[in-house]
Order: C-alpha cells, then sequence, then structure tokens
C-alpha cells in the first residue's frame, strides 16, 4: 500500500500531474494492482478507489479514486441523465486523453421540460428519485482540460464530464468530505418516477484488460 499512499499524497498536494501519472503506472506493474477494485459507475466510467477497500460512493470522509472511460468496456447508464451535482466539492487531474467539463445551470419552473431528481446509495446500488420539481436547463459554460491539467468542482454545481469515444481517458480525483448538499440530476421530460442502477464488480477479465491498456497509456 505505499505507492497508493504515495498517489494519494501527490493528488492531495496538487503536485504535477505527470508524476502522479507515473506512480500510477508504478502500482499497475506491482502487486499492489491486486488490492484495487474496479467498478463500473453509472456515469459511464470504471471507478479505482485508492487506498481504500470501500467504494467511494459510500464513504463520508476525504477520498482519493482514479477514473476511466474504456471505449469498449464501460458501460454507462441508460437513459442517461442531462447533468448532475455531488455531495462533496472535487479536484481531478487528467493523466492521459482530454475531458470536457460542461457546467449547467438549474433553475425551479413549473412550465419546465426537465424533472429534478435526488440519488441516494445503497450497497452497489443508485438509486434516483423525481423530487417533483420541474426544472429549465441550460449549459453555461463547456471547458476542454487537456492531459495533465487540472479541474475542480464545488458540490452544488451541476455539471457533465464528457469524453470522447477513440480511446481511453484517465483521471485522478480527490473528493472532499460530505458538504450536506444531497448528490441530483436532471432528467428531461417524460421520465420516469425512479431509476436504479447497480454498481457491479468488473470481471476478473475485464479488469485485467483495463489495468493493461490503462498501463500502455501512462507509459507511453
Amino acid at each position: 500500500m505505499l505507492l497508493q499512499a504515495e498517489l494519494t499524497a501527490l493528488i492531495s498536494d496538487r503536485q504535477p500531474a505527470k508524476r502522479i501519472s507515473e506512480v500510477l503506472g508504478e502500482i499497475l506493474e506491482a502487486a499492489e494492482s491486486e488490492d484495487l477494485q474496479a467498478i463500473w459507475h453509472p456515469l459511464g466510467f470504471i471507478d479505482i478507489p485508492i487506498a481504500q477497500s470501500t467504494s467511494a460512493r459510500l464513504r463520508e470522509s476525504e477520498h482519493y479514486t482514479v477514473h476511466v472511460w474504456h471505449p469498449r468496456l464501460s458501460v454507462p447508464q441508460v437513459p442517461r441523465h442531462v447533468c448532475h451535482s455531488h455531495e462533496w466539492s472535487l479536484r481531478s487531474c487528467v493523466l492521459y486523453g482530454e475531458i470536457t467539463n460542461e457546467s449547467y445551470t438549474v433553475i425551479p419552473s413549473e412550465d419546465g421540460d426537465h424533472m429534478l431528481y435526488e440519488v441516494h446509495y445503497g450497497d452497489g446500488i443508485s438509486y434516483s428519485g423525481a423530487t417533483g420539481q420541474s426544472v429549465d436547463v441550460e449549459q453555461s459554460d463547456r471547458t476542454a482540460i487537456p492531459q495533465w491539467g487540472w479541474y475542480e468542482i464545488e458540490s452544488p454545481a451541476f455539471h457533465w464530464s464528457r469524453v470522447g469515444d477513440s480511446d481511453l481517458v484517465i483521471t485522478a480525483m480527490q473528493s472532499s468530505s460530505h458538504t450536506g448538499c444531497p448528490p441530483r440530476n436532471v432528467r428531461r421530460k417524460p421520465c420516469a418516477e425512479n431509476y436504479v442502477y447497480h454498481r457491479h464488480q468488473c470481471p476478473s477479465e475485464a479488469r485485467s484488460m483495463i489495468f493493461t491498456d490503462m498501463l500502455s497509456r501512462l507509459t507511453s
């Protein structure tokens, strides 16, 4: 776990993303990689918690995780929501590829053509329930973050992280403790009252392929 501890310290201290990438590569090459979980996340990436045995979504304290968007092995939720907020603030750096952060303005409106949802978590499950609040939603910003770049998102802010389909995207994220703001998402009407998504562990063959592809990009 020594390399994982070094990785979390590098992310916390906002050290150069290239160095963070190098240490993540060392973890994937070492026996420490056997300790890593790989979990399919409803937002379309693979969630790899660092230095923790419990999935990031169930931890209330500051945590660190690696996110991987894989062009063949990612399993995004269907139907996809428009944008979402988190119950923590986060800071991420792009270790490989490019990510576009889209910011959204969400305004209550009786005639709104979208519905606001709140998200709750169970053991390996995400529950998204309609609040009954109709809203208008508009994209307010769109910023591309290149390899080695950093970006931050505050807990109440609505956003969407968009990636291309051509290759992997790898990010390392530091999340704050819970802020007291419940996670929310927005869906275009018509929409169901509830949505349930299971966050399954990647089977060993998929996990091995993900780690191999990550290592090939980080060491190229």
